[in-house]
């Protein structure tokens, strides 16, 4: 029964690996669709005021494009990924340890999901977390 749940588990992180790298990609698209979008409303915004502070304006970029960028959650997963794999492959007691590892996956999740409101975005998010669900449950069967 165990080598049939990590033969199961395997192949939803797998699942979940497909899923992270289409992020990734996706990730960059929306980071410029975000800048073109800050641009344009912004645009749109100056032709009423007369004075216009630069500095202010790259400040308010910068905190902008930090709060919607999710590069650093999706390292973050893909080095979760990572030891789950590493600690599946381990022989003793490891479903505590990849109950945790499943939790933290859960987060990152959850922020990118937050961080980038977007369609297509959300998903990836929502497949992500109904693979972290699935391979939760055969945990529950791991020790």
């Amino acid at each position: 029964e165990g080598v049939h749940l990590c033969e199961d588990i395997s192949l939803r992180l797998t699942a979940l690996e497909a899923t992270h790298r289409e992020m990734v990609d996706l990730a960059d698209v929306i980071t410029a669709i975000l800048k073109s979008r800050l641009q344009q409303r912004i645009s749109e915004l100056l032709q009423d005021l007369h004075a216009f502070d630069e500095n202010r304006f790259q400040m308010e970029v910068a905190v902008l494009a930090d709060r919607a960028d999710i590069h650093e959650e999706l390292t973050r997963l893909d080095s979760h990924f990572r030891q789950f794999r590493r600690s599946l492959s381990q022989d003793g007691a490891v479903g505590r340890k990849l109950d945790f590892l499943l939790q933290e996956m859960n987060r990152e999740a959850n922020t990118i999901g937050a961080k980038a409101a977007q369609t297509e975005m959300t998903e990836h998010v929502i497949a992500m977390k109904t693979q972290l669900e699935k391979i939760r449950e055969q945990v529950q069967n791991i020790q």
